[in-house]
């Protein structure tokens, strides 16, 4: 069983269930330290397969252990409940809910997620159809199905040094990298190259607002009426 950890940038759910959080456990098209890229569509099948089955991915806590060390039986004991994941442009969507908050350990648990602490992702798959790199500066493997995910699980070190999870960033947490895959991630989804700039500098504005910092005046081609039109595209690709 290969493990990756990945970008997960999560929000608990506002309105919802204590502890319910929602986030990526991985990317799309990106080098892990392990030098695997996963490709889009790769979970396809595993998501269809757990929609049969009714069963979803365990949630663990550092793997359980594995594969440094033989788990303790309170160790396979899940910490959440995974509720649902999908694949978009940028990655796997998951969303999920920890349980025993009012025990010790769901209290930490907790506590270390919200504090971000306990900031990223692993996920344990069994892959399933990949091409070898065969050059140097290829991934190792470009992995274009997963057999299996039967786990994802919460770690404190990713392999990945970005795989830190950063709670609802705002505008100046973000770097110029984070703003031009947004803006890629848009016109992946069918945006045009204009309005995907639009959107993307609206965001910027809405996030420097919601951060309490000063209003700042929107570009003008990302001024409001401009936005409502551009909202309406999304809209329409959405659907």
């Amino acid at each position: 069983m290969d493990r990756i950890s990945c970008e997960f940038e999560y929000k608990f759910a506002a309105g919802g269930a204590e502890g319910s959080f929602e986030g990526y456990a991985a990317t799309f098209n990106g080098i892990d330290q392990g030098e695997d890229r996963i490709l889009h569509g790769a979970f396809a099948g595993v998501i269809q397969k757990a929609a049969v089955d009714l069963r979803m991915p365990k949630m663990l806590l550092q793997h359980a252990g594995l594969p440094y060390a033989p788990p303790l039986p309170e160790d396979m004991i899940p910490i959440g409940k995974w509720m649902g994941w999908k694949e978009d442009t940028r990655g796997l969507e998951v969303s999920g809910r920890l349980i025993n908050l009012d025990t010790d350990s769901g209290r930490r648990i907790y506590g270390a997620m919200k504090e971000g602490e306990l900031d990223a992702l692993s996920i344990g798959y069994k892959v399933g159809d990949f091409k070898r790199g065969a050059k140097s500066g290829e991934p190792r493997r470009t992995i274009s199905t997963m057999e299996k995910v039967p786990e994802i699980s919460l770690v404190t070190f990713p392999m990945d040094e970005r795989a830190l999870v950063r709670g609802v960033k705002s505008a100046v947490d973000y770097t110029t990298q984070d703003w031009r895959e947004i803006e890629g991630s848009l016109r992946d989804a069918g945006l045009s190259r204009a309005d995907a700039v639009k959107a993307v500098s609206g965001l910027k504005a809405w996030f420097q607002r919601d951060a309490g910092e000063p209003d700042q005046p929107l570009r003008d081609e990302a001024a409001s009426a401009d936005l409502l039109t551009l909202a309406a595209r999304i809209r329409a690709l959405a659907a």
